[in-house]
């Protein structure tokens, strides 16, 4: 895939090549050992769901039906992992 597509209005890079990239990111342990705390690399369907979801025209409830009240849904267990890294410091 060509990186000169990202320069065009109405091209992109197929979502398997930039999920490629995350996973060779990720084997790298020095970018993930930072003196400053954590990161998280997330793949980008994850990344299409969190923009799904902060749609203010969905309701969560719609979106991620609990049928036990005590459950965590596995998006918010996603979630709450971000907390640990360091990229979410700022918006607690």
């Amino acid at each position: 895939m060509d990186m000169e597509c990202l320069f065009q209005p109405n091209e992109f890079l197929n979502d398997q090549v930039i999920n490629e990239n995350i996973m060779l990111l990720r084997a790298q342990d020095y970018l993930k050992l930072r003196a400053y705390g954590k990161v998280l690399l997330e793949n980008s369907l994850i990344s299409s769901i969190l923009k799904r979801d902060c749609d203010d025209k969905i309701k969560m409830e719609d979106l991620y039906p609990t049928h036990d009240k005590n459950e965590i849904r596995t998006i918010e267990k996603r979630v709450l992992s971000y907390l640990d890294h360091d990229m979410t410091l700022k918006v607690r």
